[in-house]
């Protein structure tokens, strides 16, 4: 899934949960990810290009742009907010496992003990569901990020 998606949702968790403290926002922020790779999605260009080769300065714009965009958005909630603090460890906590297992400039540390389990484990909610019709990945994707936008407008 695109990190946009991942980030506002978390930041929506943080919206709702934060009267559970910081720990429990990033937890389940943690959680949501998995819940959403579970979904029909497509992946951004830097996944599908094996990392072997080489990535293209669009590639890299493309994931750069995508993500700074998710970023602006939760920004908007979290200036916000009453609680600011709780958007922003919500959506920290939605992208980690990706800012941890996809980057590809650190892919490598996929073979160090924990993170090969951590890919592994990923790999079991994202790998199987990734769809071929772009046009479902996009949707599911647009509908994720409408609710969670909308969860942010009611909570701030």
């Amino acid at each position: 899934m695109l990190s946009t998606p991942h980030i506002l949702t978390g930041a929506a968790i943080g919206a709702v949960a934060a009267p559970l403290g910081l720990p429990a926002v990033f937890c389940f922020a943690v959680i949501s990810h998995l819940a959403l790779d579970i979904l029909p999605h497509t992946d951004d260009l830097l996944l599908e290009v094996p990392f072997s080769e080489k990535y293209s300065a669009n590639d890299i714009l493309s994931v750069i742009l995508e993500i700074v965009s998710g970023i602006i958005i939760v920004s908007y909630f979290v200036f916000r907010s009453s609680v600011p603090l709780a958007l922003a460890v919500g959506a920290l906590g939605g992208l980690t496992i990706d800012l941890i297992d996809n980057v590809p400039f650190w892919k490598g540390i996929r073979n160090l003990p924990i993170f090969k389990q951590l890919h592994q484990f990923h790999e079991m909610f994202d790998g199987a569901v990734r769809t071929k019709w772009k046009i479902v990945g996009v949707a599911t994707q647009f509908i994720v990020i409408v609710i969670s936008v909308i969860v942010l407008m009611q909570n701030s």
